[in-house]
């Protein structure tokens, strides 16, 4: 017997902009948590034999009934819509869409925006029509629901978004002894007060995976400080560190290690289906997790497709088998280009572009660029489904990669035992190196005798631990006894 499908929708105008709207409700991972939809493990991509990649995904259904699915690529346009589709397996459903539409407010105004919440439901049995009732259709309220608490919250900010009740145990007592050690080190006392209040408070997917841009932005801090007092901390043994392996297309982590001594000199991206090199400039990142001694944590995962994921991918469309498609290339102001996902066939976005059309014959585009500014047709002439994807290229900058935090002085004081394995070859592609040479050494020696010549040297050495560390000015102590002087920089030490 078939069952008809079931659609539920819900709709409501809120006083924030598009870009507020979308920053919560397309975060589809802390969303799904908070709205108390259960985790999911997925695999890795799998693909059928003329259609799309999709990832089997199994979770539990009120933690008691076992349920599967195929979960297929999300669809987006930012601040305007996103959907995604999953065909399950067995249980009670068969098929699920659901999806968010960011609307004009009916009076006009950039700060208030009208959210469709969209959610399409086929049951497989009398069951699923009872699952429908109980659980599919009051998750389409719910996703209302969490921007009402958002705004009842009082929060200005997407990172103060509502968190689920804690039920996490924190042993008080032994991050009390930790914090103790930590402030013997020389860090900001104030950053170790908000560490330790992120570690009491935050929820468990947030104190699994630190990383130190998003903390120093929650704190309004300097990015550099922040590091500073996670690096002494998880010296100190409140924090652990490990090293994430990030695709450079989809920049998703593929791959977490706990040291340096694990790494491989290449990896694979099953989304992208392809080997990159580990690049310590960009693709190994350095992230922190509370230590479990103080509390155990767990970043269950809710979604891995969601838009916020790869916030770089402005549109991401599935084009099936002759299908064609009208993409809004926006103007630019940043590098950009269309990438089939997996395929990795490139168009890029230049000035220089002048095709309104471009087609996919299954190994490359008919055009190499394509104006901005504009629409532009995008057609699927290959003999599968695809998925486009309109991608900005620039790598941020706003993350700690290995390259910056092992030419930290500090750093390798602090964690001499990372380091790469005996004979691995790693590339880095960008290495500032700063020469320094003690003019006069010779006499100095000969003037003030060895031992305070070599102190002198040796202080030359802790001045210059890297090419980021400046030079203090020099005391009145130093200026008792002869001055030498770098003959790059020419400064007086």
């Amino acid at each position: 017997m078939e069952f008809k499908a079931r659609t539920y929708i819900a709709e409501k105008e809120y006083p924030v902009s598009k870009e507020t709207a979308w920053g919560l409700l397309a975060d589809n991972n802390r969303m799904n948590r908070y709205i108390g939809l259960f985790p999911v493990v997925f695999s890795g991509v799998a693909q059928e034999e003329q259609g799309i990649f999709f990832r089997n995904a199994k979770a539990k259904a009120l933690g008691v009934v076992p349920i599967s699915w195929q979960e297929y690529p999300f669809e987006w346009r930012e601040h305007e819509s996103y959907q995604v589709e999953r065909r399950y397996m067995d249980g009670p459903m068969k098929n699920y869409s659901f999806g968010v539409e960011f609307l004009d407010s009916v009076s006009g105004n950039p700060d208030r925006t009208l959210i469709r919440v969209t959610g399409e439901f086929v049951p497989r049995n009398a069951l699923g029509i009872a699952a429908i009732a109980l659980i599919a259709a009051p998750s389409v309220k719910k996703t209302i629901g969490y921007m009402d608490d958002f705004l009842l919250s009082g929060a200005k900010e997407i990172f103060e978004a509502p968190q689920k009740s804690p039920n996490h145990k924190v042993d008080v007592q032994e991050l009390e002894r930790l914090e103790g050690v930590l402030r013997k080190y020389p860090v900001d006392g104030e950053l170790v007060d908000l560490l330790c209040r992120y570690l009491m408070k935050q929820g468990d997917h947030d104190v699994a995976h630190i990383e130190t841009y998003a903390v120093a932005q929650q704190w309004g801090k300097d990015p550099e400080r922040v590091l500073r007092v996670l690096l002494y901390a998880a010296k100190s043994g409140m924090l652990n560190l490990s090293w994430n392996l990030m695709c450079p297309n989809c920049r998703v982590s593929k791959e977490q290690l706990g040291s340096l001594e694990q790494l491989q000199p290449d990896f694979h991206c099953d989304l992208c289906d392809v080997v990159y090199d580990a690049n310590f400039d960009q693709f190994v990142e350095l992230h922190f997790s509370v230590h479990p001694s103080i509390r155990k944590a767990y970043a269950e995962i809710f979604c891995v497709g969601a838009p916020t994921i790869t916030p770089h991918v402005k549109v991401q469309k599935v084009l099936k088998h002759g299908e064609s498609a009208e993409i809004a290339v926006p103007s630019i102001d940043s590098a950009l280009r269309l990438r089939v996902l997996q395929a990795n066939a490139i168009v890029d976005v230049s000035l220089m572009g002048d095709a309104e059309e471009i087609t996919y014959d299954g190994t490359r585009w008919s055009a190499d660029a394509v104006a901005g500014g504009s629409f532009v047709r995008v057609r699927n002439a290959s003999a599968t489904d695809i998925v486009v994807a309109l991608e900005e290229t620039a790598w941020k900058k706003e993350t700690v990669t290995a390259a910056k935090v092992t030419a930290l002085q500090e750093f390798r004081d602090l964690f001499s035992s990372e380091v790469l394995s005996p004979g691995q070859n790693i590339s880095i592609g960008h290495v500032t190196i700063l020469f320094t040479d003690l003019v006069g050494s010779t006499s100095l020696y000969e003037t003030v005798g060895d031992s305070s010549a070599y102190g002198q040297v040796r202080n030359h050495f802790d001045f210059w631990p890297s090419a980021s560390r400046a030079i203090p000015a020099a005391s009145s102590k130093q200026s008792a006894t002869p001055s030498w002087l770098c003959s790059t920089c020419r400064q007086t030490a």
